[in-house]
């Protein structure tokens, strides 16, 4: 039942998670024009002067190329600076002429801030004494709820072709939510004196690791728990640090 249960966590998660903010890809007509592509707008073959921020995206065919707002008085003769009116489209050309040559992929840079939720269902406890007989408890794995909210920058690049992009990325931040304990005679700190098992609510948030590709990421974490409720102070984990490790389903919408 519980891997069921994780599983619908990470079915919700996935339309429900990670937004972007300030998402954008480092534009440099020097590493376009290096890769075989260039940069055109009404056909023409224009100029950045300077590494732009923007979003490249593939739509039809097309690799399309949205600039932010410059603010920065650079003037760009011929090419795309503050001045230069909108409405012609800016895109980016394979040079490929002839369907006999290899298809080309352009390798672009982009960073992010993200917000969203992610899931840490596994867990490596490290090794706990008992207090009531000095007995230690293993380091061991365990396995339970978790939903947690977390915030961090992302780097990556992006493969681009006419036909797609596939990006790769690493997002380094931190995460708090809500979890659970299981207290029972293997997991309390007075064994013996422990009659009736128990699941409390956790608090759990530490530091977390994201590698991923388009959608789809692997979480890694280090991270802290902290029960609630009653008889907590008897869980043996109770603010102790754990490795966490969890699927991100909805990486890079």
């Amino acid at each position: 039942m519980k891997k069921i249960f994780f599983l619908t966590i990470l079915l919700v998660e996935s339309s429900v998670c990670f937004g972007q903010i300030r998402f954008h890809h480092l534009i440099n007509k020097n590493t376009i024009t290096s890769y075989g592509f260039d940069l055109v707008s009404g056909g023409s073959s224009v100029d950045l002067c300077v590494t732009r921020k923007g979003i490249v995206s593939v739509s039809g065919g097309k690799i399309n190329v949205d600039i932010w707002r410059i603010l920065d008085q650079t003037t760009c003769p011929n090419g795309i600076d503050r001045s230069t009116a909108i409405g012609s489209g800016l895109q980016i050309v394979d040079r490929r002429n002839t369907y006999g040559q290899p298809t080309r992929v352009l390798v672009l840079p982009f960073s992010a801030i993200n917000l969203g939720v992610n899931t840490l269902p596994f867990r490596i406890r490290q090794k706990v004494t008992v207090d009531e007989t000095g007995a230690t408890i293993p380091a061991t794995g365990t396995s339970a709820f978790q939903l947690a909210f977390n915030v961090g920058y992302t780097y990556g690049f992006s493969q681009i072709t006419t036909r797609a992009i596939t990006n790769w990325s690493a997002t380094i931040g931190g995460y708090f939510g809500p979890s659970t304990a299981d207290l029972k005679k293997e997991t309390v700190k007075h064994p013996s004196l422990w009659t009736t098992n128990q699941t409390n609510a956790t608090l759990t948030y530490g530091f977390n690791l994201i590698l991923a590709r388009n959608n789809f990421g692997l979480v890694f974490a280090y991270g802290f728990e902290k029960a609630l409720g009653m008889n907590k102070e008897e869980w043996v984990y109770n603010g102790k640090p754990y490795f966490g490790f969890g699927i991100n389903t909805n990486f890079l919408r």
